[in-house]
């Protein structure tokens, strides 16, 4: 009997030095994380550690961390070996796009990935490190910003490109992206948060593994930044295409102009007869201007529809360079409905 209470005596010592143990610890680590306080506020004031680097891990995460510090040592010696070439970082994340209303609850399968890319040339070979900002930049001085790659739309930003706090490089630079939508799961390779692609060989591969509307934007891009970029070959037969379709486009849009002119044409010349048949058979009476007007409102209001379509075409035709195809005069029409070049 007296072993089992010796016994149970020796536990309650031990546990006793246990929680002795820990509340040591929690005091320990409070005094190191207010010293990690002081430290970040030094070296936000201009304190260093003698490591650029480390300083800006400090600064900016408030804590130390050499897995963040690889990250961003990796990126500047990569970025140190294509100054004067391109740099595309890769954005991913998932939304849900339609209406919550009424008490609709979006399902994981109402979720989309949506992509934005965000495409400079490299100045300089050394990350731009602002310990009083927290911002990590690369040296790019403006870049293009890509929002919706289906629609094309690419906007020329000033200032170096960087990742801001949604998609951090040290927290999230290739990491996988956890998705909502079950459909997620049948994709060969993962999505990831953020990506970066440094240097012409990186980035034309990116691009070129991807559908036909991403060559064309990086042709935008690029022309926006002041350099073109070589036509390859998956490239010239999307804009081939392209032109193709725009060509049959505009040809029918010109004919069914045409037809609608003709047929308003037909109904104010019908004044002079007092009655206007639109098919030989029934008759309505167009004594007047004014009845003309009316009887030829819906034509003249799809003879708009036709023309503001000429218009837009036209102004994608000039995009591909087809200033010059004989199949119709697109500076002929360019001129009639004043569309110039950007």
């Amino acid at each position: 009997m007296r072993d089992v209470h010796q016994e149970i005596q020796s536990i309650l010592e031990l546990e006793a030095q246990a929680s002795a143990v820990e509340t040591n610890a929690q005091a320990i680590s409070a005094q190191a994380n207010e010293k990690m306080k002081e430290l970040h506020e030094r070296i936000k004031r201009g304190a260093t550690t003698g490591d650029r680097i480390k300083d800006f891990v400090i600064a900016r995460y408030g804590f130390l961390n050499e897995e963040i510090e690889a990250v961003y040592r990796d990126l500047e010696a990569r970025v140190g070996q294509h100054v004067g070439e391109f740099v595309l970082m890769i954005a991913k994340e998932e939304n849900f796009h339609g209406c919550a209303g009424l008490g609709y609850r979006p399902k994981d399968e109402d979720y989309v990935l949506d992509e934005h890319f965000y495409l400079g040339i490299l100045k300089d070979g050394a990350l731009v490190l602002n310990l009083a900002d927290d911002k990590c930049e690369l040296p790019t001085g403006n870049h293009v910003r890509c929002w919706d790659s289906w629609r094309e739309n690419v906007k020329l930003a000033e200032g170096n490109l960087n990742s801001g706090w949604p998609h951090d490089f040290g927290l999230n630079l290739n990491k996988q992206l956890k998705r909502r939508n079950p459909m997620a799961c049948f994709q060969k390779e993962p999505d990831l948060v953020l990506e970066m692609k440094i240097g012409d060989a990186e980035v034309k591969e990116w691009f070129e593994k991807r559908p036909g509307h991403h060559l064309v934007v990086l042709q935008k891009a690029s022309r926006l930044l002041g350099r073109a970029t070589e036509e390859s070959p998956q490239l010239a037969e999307e804009l081939q295409r392209r032109r193709d379709t725009v060509a049959k486009r505009l040809t029918e849009l010109v004919k069914e102009r045409d037809q609608l002119k003709q047929k308003i044409a037909r109904i104010f010349g019908a004044v002079k007869r007092g009655v206007y048949s639109s098919d030989g058979v029934g008759v309505t009476v167009c004594e007047t201007e004014d009845d003309a007007r009316v009887i030829s409102m819906g034509p003249r209001q799809k003879l708009r529809e036709v023309e503001s379509e000429i218009k837009r075409q036209l102004k994608v035709a000039l995009e591909l360079g087809m200033a010059d195809v004989q199949l119709l005069s697109i500076q002929q029409l360019c001129q009639e409905y004043e569309v110039k070049a950007l």
